[in-house]
């Protein structure tokens, strides 16, 4: 996820990259890890925001089922 849970395809490149940088290091400093995955808020993701993603070393998950927790 992200830190604003904004719809990350309407993010830049930029944004997209501190969005997860952040959340990245707020993980980090509450339970000394660094997440290995990726679920983009509400499914959102193409082909640019994949390679971001993936070039940051993440995995991108994403579900096959709605369960509306928006």
């Amino acid at each position: 996820h992200t830190w604003t849970h904004h719809p990350i395809t309407a993010l830049t490149s930029e944004q997209l990259v501190a969005e997860i940088k952040y959340t990245e290091a707020i993980i980090y400093q509450t339970i000394g890890k660094v997440p290995l995955f990726f679920r983009p808020p509400y499914g959102d993701n193409d082909d640019r925001t994949r390679a971001i993603v993936a070039a940051m070393g993440y995995r991108t998950v994403v579900w096959n089922y709605d369960s509306q927790d928006t």
